[in-house]
């Protein structure tokens, strides 16, 4: 719009110029001369405007309108010349009726010209924006300028004008015109710069638009990839999760077959094994007993003895027993099936109460020169009278044993738990004296070899021990959790005949015996995987000594006949039983055994023939080291003829472990 304003100023200034030129002769020259330094100033700087500073909108707007320079040039030159101390054109104001007005110099005339110019603009018709941007617009007004100013100067309605006057109006017309095409020309290049920099602004809005269309799709990109890593992220987490499941799905099945390590256990877990060991030594008579093997380095709960290498521990339980017995039994405070009266019986109930299975042991370790010597000591009050019994005196050094302790030809580890202080009667239970050797034939084998007191008990004679019993036995153990012991042994029995008068008779015979027995773990009825099943079967002839009930009732290894030989029993008995534990701290053992004797012809009547027995106990443990439980025992004996009797007995226990 200034620039339009402008052309249009040019146009409608010329007339007035002109008429002030041919109305003031002597102002003319100096104006003239004025203005074309004003002009040749304001041309050089606008050019220089333009081209150093273009970003200056009011420099450039006072550039691009002529108008306003020239009535500035000329109101200055009507009084005093152009000077440095007069504004320049990016000071003066792009109005022509405020330039003028604020002229101090200027007349009333001038004054009311630039009015009637201003009124005269306003009522023209306006022009276009291409009109006054073009500068064929401008050369337009520069040509209408120069024919109105050559028509004024023609004019024959000035005849006061002399011909020196013609001659200045012709050089002031020429000026004005000079100074028209000079602001034509310096608006044409303000213009072709403008436009320059539109190009420049539109390319640069081209490339920012570019610019941004790169970046929206970088960052679509990005999405993307970050999208594609958090897919991938969540597929491998899925991936490791599946693998996880799988190895502790592995390591459990490993951990069934194979022993974990102390060290990686918890210590809940560690707690729980330490009393199943404690729960399962109550199972056996004497878990130093099954190989005698111990650890040499590891000796916990012992103390040391002061001055010497040597260390002791002291262990043992506390035990009693009420005993309730329903029908005829030769002991009250256990179940002894042989002493069943036949033929049947009956009694009323009786009650006993008793300590004597209460134990006391002594295992004392001592390190030496040649290797670790271990002395174990054991006794109980189960002899009847309340009086201090051994049950076990062996010393041992390295894979040697001597002493008294169970024999060879025995398997602990199968005997199943028991209540009654007698238990099973098809079992072979015995402890005597012996030497052992029991190397180690790699991991899963144990070997026995054993020399042991012979102590025969005969029928009808008095028993002589010439030679001792020989005993080997052999373990083979399968993933460490189930086991077959295989044992033999070969007797030496040698007996004098009650019958003889003389005392002279005596006579010998050899009596053999073979044992297999065994447990295993099994997982088919509970979660804990401590159920177990265990057997033991026993044959041979002369071995009633071996046999728990036979032992007890005694004399059934051989039998003098009437005519003074010897001669052995043929015994078969074992036993089956299978524990269940309900929880980790509840077990139930059920069991069933049987003990044959082959009768001879010549014995009596009343003769140990067989026996059956049936128990079922139920033993809780509230802590590792205490033990309540109750047991329900049935027996049948039968005689050589056949007669039979039963009996029931009912036992409730409490024991503590120290």
């Amino acid at each position: 719009m200034k620039q339009r304003r402008s052309v249009k100023d040019i146009s409608l200034l010329t007339p007035v110029m002109l008429w002030i030129l041919l109305c003031q002769p002597p102002v003319l020259a100096q104006a003239t001369d004025s203005a074309s330094a004003a002009d040749a100033g304001a041309e050089t700087a606008s050019t220089t405007d333009a081209k150093n500073d273009i970003a200056q909108p009011e420099a450039i707007e006072a550039a691009a309108d002529p108008a306003t320079t020239t009535d500035s040039k000329v109101s200055a030159s009507s009084e005093t010349p152009a000077s440095d101390d007069q504004p320049t054109e990016t000071e003066a104001t792009a109005d022509p009726a405020t330039a003028t007005a604020s002229d101090p110099s200027a007349t009333p005339e001038k004054q009311e010209s630039v009015n009637q110019l201003a009124d005269t603009e306003n009522s023209a018709e306006p022009a276009t924006a291409a009109d006054s941007a073009s500068p064929a617009a401008a050369d337009t007004s520069a040509s209408r300028q120069q024919t109105d100013d050559s028509e004024l100067s023609a004019s024959p309605a000035e005849p006061d004008v002399t011909p020196a006057d013609s001659k200045s109006s012709g050089a002031a017309a020429a000026a004005v015109a000079a100074a028209a095409a000079v602001t034509a020309v310096s608006t044409s290049d303000l213009l072709a710069m403008f436009n320059k920099q539109q190009a420049q602004l539109d390319a640069q809005r081209q490339q920012i638009s570019e610019q941004r269309q790169q970046l929206a799709s970088l960052q679509t990109d990005q999405a993307d990839k970050l999208r594609r890593q958090q897919e991938t992220i969540s597929t491998q987490a899925q991936r490791i999760d599946d693998q996880r499941k799988a190895m502790q799905s592995m390591q459990t099945q490993i951990d069934q077959v194979t022993e974990v390590k102390a060290e990686d256990l918890s210590e809940s877990e560690i707690e729980l094994r330490a009393r199943l060991e404690t729960l399962e030594s109550s199972i056996k008579k004497s878990r130093d007993s099954a190989s005698t093997a111990f650890d040499a380095e590891s000796f916990p709960g012992s103390t040391t003895i002061p001055g010497t290498n040597a260390a002791v521990r002291f262990g043992g339980f506390v035990k009693m027993n009420i005993v309730e017995t329903f029908d005829p039994l030769g002991s009250l405070d256990r179940f002894i099936a042989g002493t069943i009266p036949v033929p049947q019986q009956s009694q009323s109930p009786r009650t006993t109460m008793t300590v004597s299975q209460s134990r006391l042991n002594w295992d004392l370790r001592d390190r030496t020169k040649l290797g670790v010597m271990r002395a174990f000591i054991e006794g109980d009050f189960g002899s009847g009278s309340d009086t201090f019994r051994l049950r076990h005196a062996y010393g041992q050094f390295r894979d040697i044993l001597a002493g008294k302790t169970f024999s060879t030809f025995m398997d602990t580890d199968s005997s199943p738990e028991e209540i009654d202080f007698e238990g099973i009667n098809g079992e072979i239970n015995v402890r005597q004296p012996q030497i052992r050797y029991f190397p180690k034939l790699g991991k899963d084998w144990d070997l026995m070899l054993a020399v042991e007191d012979p102590n025969p008990e005969i029928t009808g004679g008095t028993a002589i021990s010439q030679w001792p019993d020989l005993v080997a036995s052999a373990r083979r153990t399968w993933f460490e959790r189930w086991h077959v012991k295989t044992s033999a042994v070969l007797r030496n029995l040698t007996g004098e005949w009650d019958d003889d008068p003389t005392g002279q008779t005596d006579d010998k015979t050899i009596g053999w015996g073979i044992s297999v027995s065994g447990k295993t773990s099994t997982r088919f009825w509970n979660e804990l995987e401590l159920d177990n099943i265990s057997f033991q079967l026993n044959g041979g002839q002369g071995i009633g000594r071996y046999v728990n009930d036979l032992n007890t009732v005694g004399g059934e290894d051989a039998v003098f006949s009437p005519s003074g030989d010897l001669k052995t029993l043929p015994v078969f008995a074992g036993y089956v039983a299978y524990q269940h534990w309900w929880k980790e701290s509840m077990r139930s053992t059920l069991n069933l055994s049987w003990v044959n004797v082959d009768n001879l012809e010549f014995e009596l009547p009343n003769a140990y023939g067989r026996t059956f027995r049936g128990a079922i106990n139920l033993i809780w443990s509230p802590i590792p080291r205490i033990d309540i439980g109750g047991e329900f025992i049935w027996g049948k004996r039968e005689n050589k003829n056949g007669e039979d009797a039963e009996a029931t007995q009912i036992q409730v226990s409490t024991k503590y472990r120290f």
